[in-house]
């Protein structure tokens, strides 16, 4: 009974160690603001205005996005693609079946940034409220920019579950922004030089 009670000490141990290991560096965390977010960034060979006309049209999802089948527009009536009040539905499959949410373009500085608010989420293994997303547009020169992208929660009340949720999920979310900012700077680049090419 005894090396069973130690063995199952060390077994809690063990995972206590592998779970504080994971939070500690999760890319879920604090990056010099005020937030925890999961935040990734890519230098591009194009403007800033550039970069945000591009991120602003709902149709080039389906260009550069590893997670999105492609994103469908609510409002467009009402309310131009990319500007704020904007409202448009993710879909991971084609068929529309499945994972789907939805976001609305909460603020649009011209040029600098768009922040959304991420709602309805349907069909996730792990979902929380609350959350938003912000794209950043940073100019390095007059032919470079960067890109940052962040995800984070819009209430300081936050569940302690719902943070630990976000700490895990983190790893997976971080790798998928990663792919789709390197495939955006692909995307926009080769945009830019033909663009370029035949002016």
């Amino acid at each position: 009974m005894k090396k069973f009670l130690k063995i199952l000490l060390y077994v809690f141990l063990a995972l206590f160690a592998i779970t504080f290991l994971l939070i500690y560096w999760s890319p879920y965390r604090n990056h010099g603001d005020d937030k925890k977010s999961i935040k990734t960034e890519v230098f591009i060979e194009a403007p800033a205005e550039y970069v945000f006309n591009y991120m602003g049209n709902s149709e080039n999802a389906k260009k550069w996005s590893v997670f999105v089948s492609h994103i469908r527009t609510l409002n467009e009536q009402d309310v131009p693609d990319g500007q704020a009040g904007s409202i448009r539905r993710c879909f991971v499959n084609l068929d529309e079946s499945g994972t789907q949410w939805d976001e609305e373009i909460l603020e649009v500085v011209e040029n600098q940034k768009r922040r959304l608010s991420i709602f309805n989420m349907i069909d996730f293994p792990v979902s929380a409220e609350n959350l938003e997303t912000n794209q950043c547009y940073e100019p390095i020169n007059k032919r470079k920019s960067k890109l940052s992208l962040s995800l984070y929660f819009n209430s300081e009340n936050t569940s302690l579950a719902t943070e630990i949720k976000m700490y895990f999920a983190s790893y997976k979310i971080q790798k998928i922004f990663d792919k789709n900012l390197t495939n955006i700077k692909a995307e926009i680049e080769k945009q830019f030089l033909n663009q370029k090419v035949q002016s």
